[in-house]
């Protein structure tokens, strides 16, 4: 199974960078499966454990089979979807809505105001745990809304507010997150990518895919030495940059060997969880459920306790392949698998819009599904997508509004007619008899 997953490995990178077609989140989601695949490269998986960190287990069989079905089902789906809407348009667009990234980047600078209001200096908390503890929803409509901002702001060249809504987000990586950030600078790749018609992507875009994997490899660095840097340490910062074997850590040690453990680990236990947890899913239609008292369970919650005890505390993320199937086995995990493709081909038709607002919104809420979903469970997958959306939507009426209201204002009528037209008998002479008289 190992010799299958780098065959198809390799099959799915020969496609998407030496196949003559247009870029879309097809190729966003081969390369997701890529790095958050690395373990199937390596043969195994690491464990979490507070007592000795990271212990390697290797692959099984059968998680080599999921992440090779996953990769195929991807290949598939970009291969089918080019050749049937490749060439295809789409004339839906939004009016009105020129002043979306106006209006996001004010959105965005009063939810980074409320957020330091309301949160204080546990921003800078180099714990990052408990600085968590104290964020509240300001700093997601800050974040959301500067998403938004950077990717209208772009697509409209308004470079000021590209630059008050990207320092927002250097300054949510700063406080140690980097989830928002890698989904807009995939965004803002796949934008300035996707409008270039039929092209090889090894040698049409080649500058852009070396930019975008330095800025990846860049993140893998940047968990590494957040947590130095927010603490001052700048000696310890130096002596790990300036060794060979730490650059090579961030790899073999990142995010995906232990994402990737927890599906591992699911198929090894015959772990099993039912279906009842996706109840949840239906408190993702209401806002602040959980404020409302709703009893939202993600998938985290059943295996962590069950599988890594001993990692109790550890931020392992979540495994959607691994959730689908402890939930349902095989038929269900199927079925997911064909949900994401599906998905990812939606959201690439939907991006052959002109409009730059629904592009971008299309853009960032396409992202976390082509992209993040192998370290989410279904719960959570939906917490974001529905942040970008609501978000997206609610600052595009507000700019449809505002749009109305100065138009409204300008085509008032004004009764100006005296001061225009005086009439013409108002002055006119008295008759004083026959002349001369």
């Amino acid at each position: 199974m190992a010799i299958v997953f780098w065959a198809v490995s390799l099959l799915g990178l020969a496609y998407f960078l030496g196949a003559k077609r247009h870029f879309d989140f097809y190729t966003v989601a081969f390369v997701s499966g890529i790095a958050y695949f690395l373990p199937g490269f390596f043969g195994h998986v690491l464990v979490p454990s507070w007592t000795n960190p990271l212990t390697p287990v290797p692959l099984l069989p059968e998680t080599y089979a999921v992440m090779s079905a996953v990769l195929l089902a991807i290949i598939a789906g970009g291969f089918f979807f080019e050749n049937i809407w490749g060439e295809s348009s789409l004339a839906l667009t939004i009016t009105s809505s020129e002043g979306g990234a106006s209006w996001a980047t004010v959105i965005a600078v009063c939810g980074f105001l409320f957020t330091v209001a309301t949160t204080g200096s546990a921003l800078l908390d180099p714990n990052k745990t408990q600085m968590m503890q104290q964020l509240n929803r300001w700093y997601i409509v800050a974040t959301t809304a500067a998403s938004l901002a950077a990717a209208w702001a772009f697509l409209r060249r308004r470079w000021r507010l590209f630059a008050i809504s990207m320092a927002i987000i250097a300054g949510d990586l700063y406080i140690g997150f980097r989830n928002n950030a890698a989904i807009l600078v995939i965004a803002l790749l796949a934008l300035a990518m996707a409008d270039r018609g039929r092209r090889r992507l090894i040698t049409a875009h080649w500058r852009l895919g070396l930019g975008g994997t330095v800025i990846a490899f860049f993140f893998f660095l940047w968990k590494g030495l957040v947590g130095l840097i927010k603490l001052g340490a700048w000696d310890l910062v130096a002596d790990r940059l300036t060794h060979a074997s730490f650059y090579g850590s961030v790899v073999t040690e990142s995010e995906p060997f232990v994402t990737q453990c927890i599906l591992n680990e699911v198929i090894a236990r015959r772990f099993e969880v039912g279906v009842a947890h996706f109840g949840s899913l239906i408190y993702q239609l209401m806002f602040f459920s959980s404020d409302l008292g709703a009893n939202l369970s993600s998938f985290n919650d059943l295996f962590q306790p069950a599988l890594f005890p001993q990692a109790i505390g550890w931020g392992m993320a979540d495994n959607i392949w691994a959730e689908m199937i402890a939930s349902g086995g095989p038929l269900l995990l199927a079925v997911m698998i064909i949900l994401f493709v599906v998905g990812v081909g939606v959201g690439s038709y939907f991006m052959r819009s002109r409009n730059p607002e629904l592009r971008g919104l299309v853009a960032l809420t396409t992202v976390p599904w082509a992209f993040y979903i192998h370290r989410n469970d279904l719960l959570f997958q939906m917490t974001e997508e529905r942040r970008y959306f609501f978000v997206g939507v609610i600052t595009l009426l507000v700019a449809k509004v505002a749009v109305a209201g100065r138009s409204q204002r300008r085509t008032i009528p004004l009764d100006l007619s005296p001061l225009q037209a005086p009439d013409p008998h108002l002055h006119r002479r008295a008759p004083t008899g026959r002349k001369g008289a």
